[in-house]
């Protein structure tokens, strides 16, 4: 049996455990090579648009009490799941995790048959104003399909997670950037690029290429135009002396406790005019400057719709290494 509180904000035990949640999870899937929560994300928790679900598991049996559920305090009961709910319009963008040693269990089913999923109210599911869910499965996982076909969900997009090892037995040299006679010159961006990157950035307003570690926040906020891209970590194929394109790397150091760390591309801002050849030399000349940086391998993640970005970041030697596949609930 589930305990399930909705809550406004995160505050005392419920943030504390909701940390400790993230941190196991962020860990027992790094390991595994599977998308986590960066604290960045974690610190996003706050933000007033948000509701959270805080999910504890309550003992089969509590001897206290004639077993009465109530009997039990929060902080008595391990937090095995949490959800967090971004709505925008009449959708609600679902972000969730279980905690590594619940998985498997059957905690997500048990909490979304608690939780139902009534749309049709004045209010939207909840009292949210969301008529719909979007939900992220991240990576290949056998309950994955039986949940989504349990609950009527439909998969409304897929993103390739490509990576390229700098260090290891996998590990190749790079292709070589190349030089004057390359479509486009790559390099770092400047404050005079301002203005070209920003007028990129308005076009390719609603479309995120290529996603790194942005939460729907960023995204939303990018997508609108009010997002911030800072030129110190940012890259800029010139073609003609202008800014055609963009991409924002991780802003992360190169070497983590252990000393390996995966770094993200974060952002590609080009239009569907850009010429192939110029987003492969911008990939080219990322996985050159996250090397530089100490990384130990580079990811991204391409929208599987974006064929020709698939291509240059194939033909720039990342490889497809998992599909994560977002379900709309309705």
């Amino acid at each position: 049996m589930l305990r399930v509180h909705w809550r406004e904000t995160l505050e005392g035990v419920d943030r504390d455990g909701v940390q400790a949640l993230i941190e196991a999870a962020r860990a027992e899937d790094d390991e595994a090579g599977f998308s986590s929560v960066t604290a960045e994300e974690f610190d996003r928790s706050s933000l007033d648009h948000a509701a959270h679900v805080v999910v504890r598991l309550l003992p089969r049996s509590s001897g206290r009490s004639e077993g009465l559920a109530q009997d039990w305090a929060d902080d008595e009961l391990p937090l095995v799941a949490y959800l967090r709910l971004e709505v925008s319009g009449d959708r609600g963008e679902v972000g969730y995790l279980v905690h590594p040693s619940y998985r498997s269990l059957g905690i997500s089913t048990l909490l979304f048959e608690q939780l139902g999923l009534d749309f049709f109210g004045p209010a939207g599911w909840h009292d949210t104003g969301a008529r719909s869910l979007l939900v992220w499965a991240h990576g290949a996982h056998p309950a994955t399909e039986r949940m989504s076909r349990r609950f009527g969900a439909r998969p409304v997009r897929r993103l390739w997670r490509m990576t390229r090892p700098f260090h290891g037995e996998l590990a190749s040299e790079l292709p070589p950037e190349r030089g004057p006679d390359a479509t486009a010159h790559v390099r770092s961006m400047t404050t005079d690029d301002r203005t070209a990157v920003d007028a990129v950035a308005r076009r390719c307003r609603g479309r995120d290429r290529v996603i790194g570690r942005w939460t729907v926040t960023d995204l939303r906020s990018f997508e609108s135009g009010g997002g911030s891209i800072d030129p110190d970590h940012t890259l800029v194929a010139e073609v003609g002396g202008e800014a055609v394109a963009a991409m924002v790397l991780s802003t992360e150091p190169g070497r983590n406790g252990a000393g390996r760390r995966t770094l993200p591309i974060r952002a590609l801002l080009a239009d569907e005019e850009t010429d192939p050849a110029v987003l492969e030399e911008l990939f080219v000349g990322a996985l050159h400057a996250l090397d530089a940086r100490g990384a130990w391998a580079a990811t991204v993640y391409v929208d599987s719709e974006e064929i020709d970005v698939a291509k240059a970041a194939l033909t720039a030697s990342l490889e497809h290494e998992q599909s994560d596949v977002c379900y709309e609930i309705h």
